[in-house]
């Protein structure tokens, strides 16, 4: 059996911080956009594949030894802002402090809901 590397520390949470959109509003034209579409869509693809195994896990636990395996609650904050492929290399101060105010807000919400 594959054995994930969080499940192996036997945390309660994982949380996960999905930078890469589901969806984007606009199709992809210019040859860059497109390449970049497809990079957001292969790191979303193992991201889902991950968490669709600690889910799949977490549904076999009556089956599984007790002393190597847990539940495993998965939250995830997804990044809700689209970025294109020039920024995700700007390296500016001001956008970099852009995105942390950004990202923390993100969080602040994320976190109004765990209970």
């Amino acid at each position: 059996m594959r054995e994930f590397p969080a499940a192996a520390t036997k945390p309660d949470e994982v949380w996960v911080i999905q930078i890469s959109p589901q969806r984007r509003e606009h199709e992809p034209k210019s040859i860059s956009e497109i390449l970049n579409r497809r990079g957001e869509m292969s790191g979303n693809l193992a991201l889902h594949q991950e968490i669709d195994f600690l889910n799949e896990i977490n549904g076999l636990l009556d089956y599984l030894p007790k002393e190597h395996y847990k539940h495993i609650e998965v939250r995830k904050i997804e990044m809700l802002r689209e970025l294109d492929d020039a920024s995700k290399i700007d390296r500016s101060p001001s956008f970099v402090g852009e995105m942390f105010a950004y990202g923390q807000g993100q969080a602040e919400e994320f976190l109004k809901g765990v209970s």
